[in-house]
């Protein structure tokens, strides 16, 4: 939702997804009002990488729009 200029609860959680690919990559799928909201805003993919130890979990995402 960061990565979209909204806050936590902007939209449901369950409308945002972390996919792997069978190559282990992330990624990151919009279902629904994350969807919507995504398209308002001209954003058309969005990059994520994931890390996490036995005690912590981080992610960072970037949306961006290739439209001109």
């Amino acid at each position: 939702m960061k990565s979209m200029s909204v806050g936590a609860g902007s939209v449901p959680w369950k409308s945002i997804e972390v996919k792997r690919a069978p190559s282990g990559a992330p990624s990151v799928l919009l279902h629904g009002a994350a969807a919507e909201l995504a398209a308002t805003r001209g954003i058309d993919e969005m990059a994520i990488s994931l890390t996490h130890t036995a005690m912590t979990a981080a992610a960072f995402v970037v949306a961006s729009s290739h439209a001109r």
